[in-house]
């Protein structure tokens, strides 16, 4: 088969799941001998790939209009094999760039929960949005709840293509960093969170359940990796914990070298991430692979990727009581860990890999242009 010159879009591509599950993917597609870029409205220093800037200015209504428009530009006068849209506005300037050129556009989507729209989502941008799903070639969504959401809120099919993650950059026998850089002590039992510092990804449920398990356990520290853009949640969550008196316990790292990642998760006895709602959830695969339990919440796509008493624990959201008790539980029990932990290396081989994830793309992607 042809190699394939695919561009992969974005009107900003920051550091979250949906931007690693891509720059995961672009990586494998590149492995596989095929021509990748990335068009984005900013350069992304941590990725190594092609990349092309459109419009990155940033005014209500008027940015919108120019970044499809320069999308449009862009990926009309490329000639692409396929473009892959991981947002509404490079969709609709990859289906106008279609017109003159052909180019099958898939549209990507993870689905907000309808309770994060606002009244704007809800009317002319609901209609947008709807437009770019309706007009792609292909639409994919990464779990059930995902495709059942886009479904319902528009009124769309999509096939799912869960995520996938490199099992050659997360392996078990990797050795951990060194416990001090933690902020913590060798005999420290270490629950790990990565994600963005954000209230919905329930970082106050997990401050709260940080300071019961502080009363019992004095050797327990709570780590946090988080994007360092959002310094004003960052400041609110120091301020929670110095009030809560549990400022030994708990560490905020910031953001870390992504190439270093895999040591904190080695290094962590426990991962929790008490999310409102996922759409998937990557750093429960990337936990998973370097073989730690999870400690996750019952909602949205959670639990076909966290199995209850399986490969970790599951409770309701808003339940910091509750999700001290699953941490406690795994704390004093150093069997069930490694047993959770093991089985969750299992089934992001069996399941999971990027390997997988990149050929059911390739044969999409193929099945559009040929």
């Amino acid at each position: 088969m042809r190699k394939l010159k695919i561009a992969f879009t974005a009107s900003l591509f920051l550091r979250g799941g949906a931007e690693q599950r891509a720059a995961n993917l672009m990586n494998s597609l590149l492995g596989k001998g095929h021509e990748v870029e990335l068009v984005a409205g900013n350069r992304v220093e941590w990725l190594d790939v092609r990349q092309t800037k459109v419009c990155g200015l940033r005014m209500p209504v008027l940015s919108s209009v120019l970044r499809v428009l320069d999308f449009f530009r862009v990926l009309a006068a490329k000639r692409y094999d396929v473009i892959v849209a991981g947002c509404y506005l490079s969709a609709l300037g990859a289906v106008l760039a279609r017109k003159f050129t052909g180019t099958p556009v898939v549209r990507i989507s993870y689905g907000p929960d309808p309770g994060h729209l606002s009244p704007a989502e809800t009317g002319i941008k609901h209609g947008i949005i709807r437009y770019s799903y309706r007009k792609s070639d292909a639409v994919v969504t990464p779990s059930k709840w995902a495709h059942d959401y886009v479904k319902r809120v528009f009124d769309t099919e999509s096939e799912i293509i869960p995520i996938g993650i490199d099992l050659r950059r997360f392996q078990t026998k990797m050795k951990p960093v060194p416990k001090d850089s933690l902020g913590t002590s060798k005999k420290d039992t270490i629950i790990l969170y990565v994600g963005h510092m954000l209230k919905r990804k329930g970082l106050d449920d997990l401050l709260d359940a940080a300071f019961q398990i502080g009363k019992v356990h004095r050797d327990v520290r709570f780590v946090f990796i988080g994007n360092s853009w959002h310094r004003e949640e960052i400041e609110r969550k120091r301020k929670l914990v110095k009030d809560k008196g549990i400022d030994k316990n708990v560490v905020f790292l910031g953001e870390v070298d992504n190439r270093k990642l895999p040591g904190y998760y080695k290094a962590c006895d426990i991962f929790c991430l008490p999310s409102w709602e996922e759409s998937f959830g990557i750093v429960f695969l990337e936990a998973m692979a370097m073989g730690k339990p999870i400690v996750a919440t019952k909602t949205s796509a959670i639990p076909g990727v966290v199995r209850e008493g399986v490969n970790g624990l599951l409770v309701g959201v808003n339940q910091p009581e509750k999700l001290a008790l699953a941490l406690e539980k795994l704390i004093e029990n150093k069997d069930l860990r490694e047993r959770l932990g093991r089985k969750g290396r299992e089934i992001v081989e069996r399941e999971f890999d990027i390997e997988k994830e990149a050929g059911t793309f390739s044969k999409l992607f193929y099945s559009l242009v040929e």
